[in-house]
């Protein structure tokens, strides 16, 4: 029944068409979620492309910038050992017209410039003449709306003018999107793993232009270049926020390890405090509440989708798990918001408690403690998702459900888990810089890569110590209990390490990643 409903739910948000076929919109929100649940590795390598384009070999960090990202400590000293911190390192916001062009010649024009030179691109000819057209238009008004050589940056453009110049980019960028479906006869005729592989490039050109647009904006935040009241405005318009969301998949789409999905405990907390989005964190301020929720939903969505499960194992928990997550896209999607407010809560409470139900179901599966926490994870998201985005904010009286103090338990031990990988992810970041630092220690390099980062509000804790939770009281749950003992493991671990390999870096660091990379094993 769960999986007939849930293939049935799919064909109707996918008005475009299955994957596969060529004429999908790219700017699409609910084709991107169809696309993580029937091809993820599609998105993958797409944004694989992206990424290449967009940063080239910067989308490597040192092991000296990783400390730095994580543990939020710098130095001159940093500077003067690794010379491309310097280079990286984002100006003061009262920096000189001079600096900002050569910040934007560096992160934006060069890049444009290199993709108006690209002549590989599987297009008619036809449709190559208006790409660079249209291209050539975003890029002169990204050069209106950036620093003359006169020296001003702020105030060049009226309001209005800078919202008209604004919206033309939008309508360029969407257009673009539309042209990069065009491909060339030649290139349908071929087979189709050499289809597939052009369609990967075009997708990946197309958030190649939205990374451009979200460096360049972000730059117009930090210093001041564009009117702020009409950026906020572009940005919260329609669909405009999702060039901010194609940006974001160069740094969250990636595995689903459990390190990676726990850490990333409330979605706008982490891209908020993380050093990893520093450099558009001031465009980030400029985002409503409800793009906020936009880019939250679409981030589950993808989880949702885009993890693969052993249904063999567990099939019916597993299609309970994806018709639940095919519910939660459907209620919080932009239709689903016309309801009137008393229907939309009706919605946002009953969903509430399926997943309180979901979640206290996982004690009775066979998954290892590893997929076990994952899918918590995943489902806790989905109902903090609804908590903080809900448009009335009326309480939803859960704690009267005859599970409440059941699902209390593994909320608390799950956050409870959350803060103990926190402190093993800050000390990794401690540990990478004082490796760096150490010229005893031949290293690796690079140390990190941009699509392989995790994101975390490293500074926030939203829960008190492991050793003052009562396991007792909390023993009716095994999920609980497990999370609990595997938590206080950790902490234990993680003080021993410190502890036995004192003036060991080498020995510490490789104690630290076991622990990252098998957070709900005991190596002992």
């Amino acid at each position: 029944m769960y999986a007939s409903c849930f293939k049935m739910w799919l064909l109707l948000i996918s008005p475009l068409g299955l994957i596969g076929r060529s004429h999908c919109a790219f700017q699409a929100t609910e084709e991107t979620l169809e696309r993580a649940f029937k091809d993820y590795d599609f998105l993958l390598k797409s944004r694989k492309v992206s990424t290449e384009l967009s940063y080239g070999d910067e989308e490597y960090f040192s092991w000296l910038e990783t400390g730095q990202k994580i543990s939020g400590k710098h130095s001159q000293e940093d500077e003067n050992i690794d010379k491309s911190l310097k280079e990286k390192k984002l100006k003061p916001k009262n920096a000189q017209p001079q600096e900002i062009n050569e910040e934007l010649e560096k992160r934006v024009w060069r890049k444009f410039s290199n993709l108006f030179m690209d002549l590989r691109l599987p297009l008619k000819q036809n449709a190559y003449r208006d790409f660079h057209f249209l291209l050539r238009e975003i890029w002169n008004g990204l050069r209106r709306l950036s620093p003359q050589h006169g020296g001003q940056t702020e105030g060049q453009y009226s309001k209005e003018a800078t919202d008209l110049e604004l919206s033309n980019i939008f309508r360029n960028w969407k257009k673009i999107s539309a042209l990069l479906q065009q491909k060339d006869k030649r290139f349908q005729d071929e087979d189709l793993d050499a289809e597939r592989k052009h369609d990967i490039k075009l997708y990946g050109v197309c958030l190649h232009l939205s990374d451009l647009l979200v460096t360049h904006f972000s730059i117009s935040a930090r210093y001041g270049l564009i009117n702020t009241d009409s950026l906020r405005l572009s940005i919260n318009h329609k669909d405009h926020w999702l060039i901010i969301s194609h940006y974001l998949g160069g740094t969250s789409l990636g595995s689903f390890s459990i390190t990676q999905v726990c850490l990333n405990v409330m979605f706008q907390d982490t891209l908020e405090g993380s050093l990893f989005t520093e450099e558009i964190q001031d465009f980030l301020k400029l985002l409503d509440k409800e793009t906020w929720m936009k880019l939250s939903r679409t981030h589950l969505g993808v989880q949702i989708y885009g993890k693969v499960w052993n249904e063999n194992l567990e099939p019916v928990f597993v299609e309970q798990f994806k018709y639940l997550g095919a519910q939660f896209i459907h209620i919080t999607s932009p239709e689903s918001q016309l309801l009137a407010d008393g229907s939309i809560e009706t919605n946002l409470k009953n969903m509430a408690g399926r997943l309180m139900n979901q979640i206290c179901k996982i004690k009775l599966t066979t998954f290892d403690l590893s997929s076990q926490i994952i899918f918590a994870k995943i489902l806790l998201s989905m109902l903090h998702h609804m908590q903080r985005y809900s448009p009335l904010k009326t309480h939803w009286n859960l704690e009267k459900s005859p599970v409440y103090i059941e699902f209390k338990s593994i909320e608390d031990s799950m956050m409870l888990y959350s803060d103990a990988l926190k402190s093993v992810w800050s000390r990794f970041g401690e540990l990478s810089k004082l490796l760096a630092l150490d010229k005893i220690h031949k290293l690796p390099n690079p140390c990190y890569k941009m699509n392989d980062i995790i994101l975390t509000d490293i500074n926030k804790r939203h829960a008190g110590s492991v050793f003052d939770f009562n396991l007792e009281e909390n023993s009716k749950n095994t999920l609980t209990s497990s999370i609990i003992k595997q938590t206080k493991y950790i902490v234990n671990k993680l003080g021993e390490v410190k502890k036995q390999e004192s003036g060991k870096l080498s020995k510490e660091y490789q104690c630290v990643v076991k622990i990252l990379n098998y957070p709900a094993e005991r190596n002992e």
